[in-house]
C-alpha cells in the first residue's frame, strides 16, 4: 500500500473540488480477474467505490474490496489515474488500483453486496468480448502490464 499511500497528495490535488472514487483490478493467483455486475445495467463492473470524508485512498480501497466482494487485501499498486464525466454534468477522479489475491479464482469465496447481482473471473482475452466501461479496459490493459513486467506477487 505504500505506493499509493506515497501518491495520495498528488492524486487529491488533481481531484482537486471532485469526489474521489477507488477501483480494484483484482487478480487471483491464476491470473483470473474478479468482475462484478450490476442489476440492471448489462456492463460489467470492478469493485471499487467513492473515497469517504476523513479516509486515505488505501483505507477505502480495502474497505470497497471488502464491502463488495468479502476478500481481504493488503496490497494495492497504483495504476491509473482517470478523470471521467458522471451523467455528462459532473467529474469525478478515478484511481485504479491493481490487488493480487493468493489464492485461485476456484478457491475464492465471494460474497456479493447489494450492489452487485453477480460476479465471474476471466482471463485477459475474454475481457475484450465483455461489455466493460471503456476506462475500465484501459486499467486491465495497465494491470497487464504491470503483471507481465513482474509475473510475480508484488508488495504494497
Amino acid at each position: 500500500m505504500q505506493k499509493l499511500n506515497d501518491l495520495e497528495p498528488e492524486i487529491r490535488s488533481s481531484a482537486e473540488h471532485r469526489p474521489l472514487s477507488v477501483k480494484a483490478v483484482i487478480v487471483s493467483s491464476d491470473d483470473k480477474i474478479l468482475l462484478l455486475k450490476r442489476p440492471r445495467e448489462g456492463r460489467w463492473d470492478l469493485p471499487g467505490g467513492g473515497v469517504d470524508d476523513g479516509e486515505s485512498l488505501a483505507e477505502a480501497i480495502v474497505r470497497e474490496i471488502q464491502e463488495e466482494t468479502g476478500l481481504l487485501t493488503d496490497n494495492a499498486l497504483p495504476i491509473y489515474t482517470y478523470l471521467r464525466a458522471v451523467n455528462g454534468k459532473s467529474e469525478k477522479l478515478l484511481q485504479f488500483v491493481l490487488t493480487r489475491v493468493n489464492a485461485k479464482a476456484s478457491e475464492l469465496n465471494i460474497t456479493l453486496s447489494d450492489e452487485h447481482d453477480c460476479y465471474a473471473f476471466f482471463d485477459h482475452m475474454e475481457i475484450r468480448t465483455l461489455q466493460i466501461v471503456p476506462s475500465y479496459l484501459e486499467a486491465l490493459r495497465r494491470a497487464r502490464i504491470e503483471l507481465d513486467k513482474s509475473h510475480t506477487h508484488f508488495s504494497s
